[in-house]
């Protein structure tokens, strides 16, 4: 029984039809992890502390069939260690992290021609350019991104350069690529669904 009009309807068309494809790259914890150094004193210094080692040991257990495959603990220790102490690196992982977004922000556009030198650029760290596809203005979340609503507002406000956005998985560079206005030709057959 409730009444629609068509002005709501509209407007609402309006909403879902506005879409933009947006460019980004994602830069986690685990991207910065990876350039995060560790002197082979701290693994040992680590490794005198007996409950440290059970530390390192459950992170075998929980990994052996996967990362550590057809590795012994004895063999795997170093390795496994190595990674505790580079994500207990917070600050220095957040530099490195801020450092490649400051990159990636002078050279990504909003052509392909760009992504090249981003992925060459990201190769050592295991990140390369991806998009997410057309999205609409009431998304509350990205593909791939997850939770960004400053990206999104920028992105249907009319930004046209990388930019880097803060969220909770770490920081993001995007760039819009492609904008979709709403077509008003196709109101009414969209109509009945609204």
């Amino acid at each position: 029984r409730v009444r629609v009009s068509d002005e709501e309807v509209r407007r609402q068309f309006l909403v879902n039809q506005d879409k933009r494809n947006i460019k980004y790259v994602l830069l986690t914890t685990e991207t910065g992890r990876s350039a995060v150094q560790v002197k082979p004193a701290e693994v040992e210094k680590f490794l005198a502390d007996p409950a440290k080692v059970n530390i390192a040991k459950s992170q075998y257990e929980a990994k052996k069939a996967t990362d550590y495959k057809n590795l012994t603990f004895d063999l795997a220790r170093t390795k496994i260690v190595t990674e505790i102490l580079q994500g207990e690196k917070i600050e220095e992982i957040r530099k490195v992290n801020e450092k490649l977004a400051d990159q990636v922000v002078a050279t990504m556009t909003a052509d392909k021609g760009s992504d090249a030198r981003v992925n060459a650029m990201l190769k050592p760290y295991k990140v390369d350019v991806k998009s997410t596809g057309l999205v609409a203005r009431q998304n509350t979340y990205l593909p791939g991104i997850g939770d960004a609503p400053e990206l999104l507002k920028s992105a249907f406000a009319g930004e046209t350069k990388a930019k880097k956005y803060v969220i909770g998985t770490g920081i993001v560079v995007a760039v819009v690529t492609e904008t979709q206005k709403p077509d008003l030709a196709k109101l009414d057959a969209e109509r009945p669904a609204l």
